[in-house]
């Protein structure tokens, strides 16, 4: 195993794994964000379109929030 000073300090090695991993994290943070807001949107907009049909219903009783 070849020395280097890595080795010897590891403080002097680049941050790339930590850095890497703050930022995938922020970019799956964001992205399940959006998607659960699509999701939420298309499940919404089901609701309120099956709704629209029943005289008198209660869209927040259809979604199952009593």
């Amino acid at each position: 195993m070849r020395s280097t000073d890595e080795n010897k300090n590891p403080s002097l090695a680049p941050p790339y794994g930590l850095g890497n991993t703050a930022k995938l994290t922020k970019e799956i943070e964001k992205e399940a964000a959006n998607w659960f807001t699509m999701f939420m949107d298309k499940a919404l907009e089901k609701g309120i379109k099956k709704c629209k049909g029943r005289a008198g219903s209660n869209l927040l009783r259809d979604l199952g929030q009593n």
